[in-house]
């Protein structure tokens, strides 16, 4: 169990710049983008683990509960939370 969460926690460090990179560049064209370029470092903790862990690493929310300890409606939380700040 350990080892899944130094690779998760790995895995959130190399995808935050990789996440808001790609989500959210600037166009191409040169003009002002329509929206403010966000990064996942202008979430909690908590929120960018359930974010990457989920979209990212493709779990569900029953295992990131087992991981991180939370209950499954806290993860849920969390979850929506995170993507309404995106």
């Amino acid at each position: 169990m350990k080892s899944a969460v130094l690779l998760s926690s790995l895995a959130i460090a190399a995808a935050g710049g990789w996440f808001a990179a790609t989500m959210f560049a600037a166009p191409a064209t040169g003009k002002e983008p329509r929206f403010p370029q966000l990064t996942m470092d202008q979430l909690s903790e908590a929120q960018r683990t359930v974010l990457i862990l989920f979209e990212l690493e493709g779990m569900s929310g029953q295992q990131i509960a087992e991981i991180t300890g939370a209950s499954a409606s806290a993860i849920w939380v969390r979850l929506s939370r995170a993507r309404r700040s995106l």
